[in-house]
């Protein structure tokens, strides 16, 4: 009977501590994955969210401000913006990526004016 005791005792200390290296082993890799993910964002300079959806927003703001509507309604700040197209869009939306976005969106429009004065030339 003793055997069969230590047997067993010897059996759930390796498989304890076999749980417990398969833990650290999973801390180490989840460490990395997040090390990984924000080196890709810091090298690529990308958003946490999808660019586009920052896009398809302003574009909609512009859009809309152009035929006199506010949409989503009268905001006075980004940060207001973003609190309140949060629950709209379904997701945190960053005040810092909405003007970033904005800005580039006026770049590319002042781009497109100036072609096409060029191209009436």
């Amino acid at each position: 009977m003793k055997n069969v005791s230590d047997s067993f005792q010897t059996q759930w200390q390796e498989n304890k501590q076999q749980l417990h290296h398969l833990f650290e082993q999973q801390e180490r890799i989840f460490a990395d994955l997040l090390h990984y993910s924000q080196q890709q964002e810091t090298m690529h300079n990308h958003d946490f969210f999808v660019k586009d959806d920052y896009v398809r927003i302003v574009v909609e703001i512009k859009a809309r401000e152009r035929i006199g509507e506010l949409w989503p309604s009268r905001w006075h700040s980004l940060p207001m913006l973003a609190d309140m197209l949060t629950p709209i869009v379904g997701w945190l939306v960053s005040p810092n990526s909405l003007w970033r976005t904005m800005n580039k969106v006026a770049n590319l429009e002042d781009e497109i004016n100036r072609r096409i004065t060029q191209l009436r030339k």
